[in-house]
């Protein structure tokens, strides 16, 4: 029955783009995505911040959703930031509860980011093209989004072939190891172009006492532990036009993020879909979540 309805309410994504991505439905005037693995996909325009660690600590404070904040970098203009919020609900109406919760918070400057300007800034990401994208090119019924706006690109060496003059390595954080080293100065990227994305999740009362369990089982004693813990993680696509020039980005990028105890893999087998997941905002699905306490993010942001 709730099936039934979301199709009542949401429209067909072309059939193309369903079979290449897992769009299943669209909420035009809401900008909402529905995938086929049961998330809803909503995003939001950032702007005002102080800082990333501002933003993200507000989130957090603010409910359990899952989030993925982009911010795209370039040497040359100002940093873009958006906000995809996920929520895995039974049907369109339950995410709509969701999301009009979750706008009503006024402690953040957020607007809802509608289908031409999310899909002008992926084609951006992907292949650097400014112009702005048509809702005709997007709501085509023969339209395949990937094929439109993602960049076919090929894994080569560790980093990403985009084109002759455009190489990319995509990283994703894989441990942290908290040390009061980590905080004695200030974390800063390299003057670089890049792009990143921060996933995270606040951990409810119920997923905080598993945790605590996992850990009293792994230690054979009881462990309790009042912080709050988050699910977290760091996607990373950095840009170079030749592949000497990557090289040096790379070792200073995870010597940078290994000297404030965060360790960054660019080796795991999966460079092609986590740089899609990136350039998408997370409508192709990719992260690999640590376990961590909320304060220590601060040492790496």
């Amino acid at each position: 029955m709730k099936q039934n309805e979301d199709n009542k309410i949401l429209s067909k994504p072309p059939k193309a783009t369903i079979k290449s991505l897992g769009v299943i439905g669209l909420k035009k005037d809401e900008n909402i995505i529905k995938m086929s693995t049961g998330f809803f996909l909503k995003f939001y325009e950032v702007s005002a911040i102080d800082s990333d660690k501002e933003l993200i600590h507000k989130l957090l404070s603010i409910s359990y959703l899952r989030y993925r904040l982009t911010k795209i970098y370039k040497k040359s203009g100002n940093s873009i930031y958006l906000l995809t919020v996920f929520t895995k609900c039974n049907d369109y109406a339950e995410a709509k509860k969701v999301y009009d919760v979750f706008e009503k918070t006024q402690i953040l400057r957020l607007s809802s980011c509608d289908f031409c300007k999310l899909f002008t800034l992926i084609n951006f990401n992907f292949k650097e093209e400014v112009d702005k994208v048509s809702p005709k090119k997007i709501f085509n019924p023969t339209a395949d989004w990937k094929l439109l706006f993602y960049q076919q690109v090929e894994e080569k060496d560790k980093n990403i072939v985009v084109s002759e003059e455009k190489f990319s390595s995509t990283y994703i954080s894989s441990f942290y190891s908290y040390s009061k080293e980590n905080e004695i100065s200030p974390f800063a990227m390299p003057d670089i172009d890049y792009i990143i994305g921060y996933n995270f999740q606040r951990f409810n009362e119920s997923e905080h006492d598993a945790y605590m369990k996992m850990l009293s089982n792994e230690y054979n004693q009881e462990v309790s532990i009042k912080d709050d813990f988050i699910n977290f993680s760091i996607m990373l696509n950095v840009f170079s036009k030749d592949e000497q020039s990557l090289k040096k980005i790379k070792e200073a990028v995870k010597l940078n993020y290994f000297n404030h105890g965060l360790e960054l893999l660019d080796d795991y087998g999966m460079q092609k879909k986590a740089y899609e997941s990136i350039c998408s905002f997370g409508i192709t699905d990719f992260h690999n979540n640590i376990v961590i306490k909320e304060d220590n993010i601060d040492a790496f942001i």
